[in-house]
């Protein structure tokens, strides 16, 4: 599941052929783990909402422009990271459930949504 998560900036499609697994088999293997929907759409719109974002920070905006800017890419990407982790610890959650062994507290997850942060 880790290389699922390595693709879903990707369609559900191409990340599919990069695995080398056909669409509904990555789909149905998404279900198992409960992620319900592919995120590929929801972290391409953040991808792109941070990008408009920097290009507005490029213009001559002003202290205060930049200061805004700056807490709207925060929230962005902190909701990138937030998505990332709720995967994750869905995938983590199937695992423990499966092998019967010990899955991420609730500061497990907030560790890796900071730790995500800090990759974005």
């Amino acid at each position: 599941m880790e290389d699922i998560i390595r693709l879903m900036y990707m369609n559900r499609e191409d990340a599919a052929k990069e695995l080398n697994i056909s669409s509904t088999s990555l789909k149905r293997l998404c279900r198992m783990n409960n992620t319900n929907c592919w995120p590929a759409r929801k972290i391409i719109a953040i991808n792109n909402k941070i990008k408009k974002l920097e290009e507005a920070a490029l213009r001559n905006v002003g202290p205060t422009g930049l200061l805004a800017i700056k807490e709207k890419m925060d929230k962005l990407k902190l909701e990138m990271a937030q998505l990332y982790a709720s995967v994750m610890k869905s995938i983590q959650d199937n695992q423990k459930h499966n092998n019967d062994g010990a899955g991420p507290s609730g500061s497990k997850q907030k560790q890796m949504t900071i730790q995500i942060m800090k990759n974005i």
